[in-house]
């Protein structure tokens, strides 16, 4: 397996979990099991995931913690091999489920599609992957809100996407800065882009 992809998928599958609001335990449990892929994969014997979900087997008899470990180990190779995230259907606050982009109206996904489009040979498929998925998680939430289109979008709202009313941030800098570099890239097409990205809190 490669390492540097692996660490790749494994990062892009937790900025995804954290940005499409899974809980904070289920995104714990993740992390662990990720930690464990990342420690294990990389052996001889090691050729394939389901050599990693073998070789945990091995170790570990408690029934709850190899099924939390073939659920993880089933969504990165999902990720890895089929470029599938999580669907949301268990253990998810209901606020994206299934693909974002699915739900998504038709100018929202014109603006994530056009950003696909842009960068298809610019950077590589797994960052157009991933930022897709983070921007489409954005755009879904913003719909959700009342906010149909770009014009209608206000500080108030794009701040309330990122920043809790105590002050808490909702999302991590990272999934601000991908969302930004999708704005960027859109402001050509889409005008009404900049606006949005004016909106955006600076922090990291």
């Amino acid at each position: 397996m490669n390492k540097t992809k692996l660490e790749e998928k494994c990062r892009l599958l937790i900025e995804y979990l954290e940005t499409a609001n899974y809980s904070k335990n289920y995104v714990r449990r993740f992390k662990n099991g990720i930690q464990y892929i990342l420690e294990n994969a990389f052996s001889d014997d090691i050729q394939c995931y389901t050599d990693i979900y073998q070789k945990y087997e091995q170790t570990e008899s408690k029934v709850w913690k190899l099924k939390e470990k073939r659920l993880v180990i089933k969504a990165l190779e999902a990720l890895d091999l089929q470029r599938k995230y999580p669907d949301g259907s268990r253990n998810k606050i209901p606020i994206a489920p299934k693909n974002s982009y699915h739900f998504l109206n038709s100018e929202y996904k014109a603006v994530v599609d056009y950003y696909a489009q842009t960068e298809e040979n610019r950077v590589s498929e797994s960052t157009i992957y991933g930022n897709k998925a983070i921007a489409s998680s954005i755009f879904l939430k913003l719909q959700q809100s009342g906010i149909e289109c770009l014009t209608d979008a206000t500080e108030e709202k794009i701040l309330a996407l990122f920043i809790e009313p105590d002050g808490k941030i909702e999302r991590h800098y990272s999934c601000t800065s991908k969302f930004a570099k999708v704005l960027t890239v859109c402001v050509q097409a889409f005008p009404d882009c900049a606006a949005l990205l004016a909106f955006l809190p600076a922090f990291k």
